[in-house]
C-alpha cells in the first residue's frame, strides 16, 4: 500500500465512522418491558414427566443390553490400542532413503 493510499484511508475513516456513531446514538431503544408473559408466583410448580432417557434404563433387558454394549465398546477400544501399539512398534522408512529404517515411534502414553 502506498503512502498516499494509506493517508487517504486514515482520513476517510473518521468521515465514515462519525455519521455511523451519530446514527447509533440517536436510535430509539426498543421497549423490552412487556416481552415476557406474566407469572403468577402463587401457583404450584408443574409436575415433571419422567423421561426414560433420564432414568438410565427401564427394565433388566435394557440393562443387559447396556452391559453388552459397554463390553463391546471396551473390546473395540482394546483392539484399537493393540493396533496402535503394533503400528508404533513397526519401523518407519525414510522418504529419501528407502533402505534405512528409522527407529520405532515413541509416544508419551
Amino acid at each position: 500500500m502506498t503512502q498516499l493510499a494509506l493517508r487517504r484511508t486514515l482520513l476517510a475513516l473518521p468521515l465514515v465512522a462519525l455519521p455511523l456513531v451519530a446514527l447509533i446514538g440517536c436510535a430509539q431503544t426498543p421497549d423490552l418491558s412487556d416481552r415476557l408473559a406474566p407469572v403468577d408466583t402463587a401457583l404450584p410448580w408443574p409436575s415433571l414427566i419422567a423421561s426414560p432417557s433420564q432414568t438410565g434404563f427401564e427394565d433388566a433387558a435394557s440393562a443387559d443390553e447396556l452391559a453388552q454394549e459397554t463390553r463391546a465398546t471396551l473390546a473395540r477400544a482394546e483392539a484399537l490400542r493393540a493396533r496402535a501399539e503394533t503400528l508404533a512398534n513397526d519401523p518407519v522408512f525414510a522418504t529419501d532413503d528407502q533402505t534405512e529404517p528409522l527407529p520405532p515411534l515413541v509416544t508419551g502414553n
